[in-house]
């Protein structure tokens, strides 16, 4: 479809296609990794290289494999010359199995997972499947009114053609037209040229040849804008790029130019959520500066462990027995609310009491700029700076924490000082 424009809608394809790209966001990007299968079980350079060239020739099968029982089956009702309720009804179940059914259905395989993460993260692709489900649902609805009526009876009626004839007869339409209007437009100039001058006596005994050369010479100033950013635009919105110039937009670009406008949006949002915290973090500086509170976080190395994902460091480190000591120790009582992914991150990294080996998530409190320093025998008696992400107190001045990531961006590895090599 993508490469000879062979459907009925143009929109149905571009919502086939953009819920694949939602489809593998939400429940393929995070189980590609086959679980248990490697290459390799070495921490060498080579052994990685090989372990991340068979992950992503895994990913490469997986979305082939998946892509094509995925883009038959919802793309399925929308051929421009295949007149069969059969291809509607596997649309449509095509729809219940990838937009619907994976909301309902909690799976957790190698390559596979619907497990709900929580957060904001599922509430934006339960929204997104909606709307596109919806609108796909709409498309092969019109696809059925569409068999319902013979093509003349829709051609006779001005409404039921413009909502039953599909983008790919109505660009066709324009195309035809834009090859009549460049028609008419050549035999007007050459009408023009050839046409003798009304006032002229001598009409009968002057040759069309002489009078063109006269009449462009009078037209060789005339100009014509055409190309540009704003004509482009304007010329697409207005309809005159098909209908006057005959430019026939495939739907793999306007697919592409969609999909970076997307990705443009995504990326400023995501640089102003970065450069926000940038500059929450600079003013909290500024703040501590002023603040003559003092506070020292001090804990021993022992009791902490590198939490990983995949066998691979998650960058951040889980501690108990944590001393805090001071009256700049209060930090920010984390909002559950507004705060899920941080407050379901610490509950299932943090280490449980030693006192009552459990682990309670009752009050969790977020600090923004607090730094722990430690040394030992296991840093080598060389000092590490970790900065303090979330802590959960069993008493007064003593806590389980998450070190090395700032809370607001997630960024991890914020460790500093040559005794962090050494941490277990």
């Amino acid at each position: 479809d993508f490469a000879v424009d062979n459907f009925r809608s143009k929109t149905q394809l571009l919502l086939v296609w953009f819920g694949f790209l939602c489809f593998f966001a939400r429940y393929l990007s995070s189980g590609f990794r086959p679980r248990g299968a490697t290459v390799c079980s070495g921490s060498g350079f080579g052994c990685k290289i090989a372990q991340s060239v068979f992950n992503w020739v895994v990913l490469m099968l997986l979305l082939s494999l998946i892509g094509i029982v995925y883009f038959i089956s919802v793309g399925s009702g929308n051929d421009v010359y295949r007149r069969s309720y059969l291809d509607i009804v596997v649309g449509v179940a095509g729809v219940v199995v990838f937009m619907i059914l994976p909301h309902q259905i909690q799976l957790e395989t190698p390559i596979f997972s619907t497990q709900n993460v929580g957060g904001w993260f599922d509430t934006l692709f339960v929204v997104l499947f909606i709307i596109l489900a919806v609108l796909t649902l709409v498309c092969q609805c019109l696809n059925a009114a569409r068999l319902s009526f013979s093509d003349e009876f829709i051609g006779s009626n001005k409404f039921l053609s413009r909502i039953l004839a599909g983008s790919n007869a109505r660009d066709e339409m324009k195309f035809k037209s834009a090859a009549v209007f460049k028609v008419n437009r050549m035999l007007e100039n050459a009408y023009n040229l050839h046409q003798p001058p009304t006032h002229s006596r001598r009409r009968v005994h002057e040759g069309t040849h002489e009078l063109a050369l006269i009449n462009f010479t009078k037209v060789t100033d005339k100009t014509e804008l055409v190309g540009g950013f704003k004509w482009a635009w304007k010329s697409f919105l207005t309809g005159d790029l098909k209908t006057r110039e005959g430019i026939w937009l495939h739907t793999r670009l306007i697919a592409g130019l969609m999909a970076q406008l997307l990705f443009s949006i995504i990326a400023i949002t995501l640089l102003s959520t970065f450069w926000h915290g940038v500059i929450g973090l600079y003013n909290i500086n500024f703040e501590i500066e002023d603040n003559t509170t003092y506070c020292n976080i001090t804990l021993n190395p022992e009791s902490c462990y590198a939490p990983e994902v995949d066998g691979t460091s998650s960058g951040i480190a889980a501690c108990t027995g944590v001393m805090f000591e001071g009256d700049g120790c209060a930090g920010r009582s984390l909002d559950i609310v507004n705060n899920i992914e941080l407050f379901w991150y610490t509950c299932q990294l943090i280490p449980p009491n030693p006192g009552t080996n459990e682990t309670v998530c009752d009050s969790v409190v977020a600090y923004d700029n607090a730094y722990a320093t430690f040394e030992g025998e296991s840093t080598n008696n060389e000092v590490c700076k970790a900065q303090v992400t979330t802590c959960v107190f069993y008493e007064e001045n003593t806590a389980a924490c998450l070190l090395g990531m700032q809370p607001e961006s997630f960024m991890p590895y914020q460790f500093e000082g040559p005794g962090c090599e050494s941490i277990p």
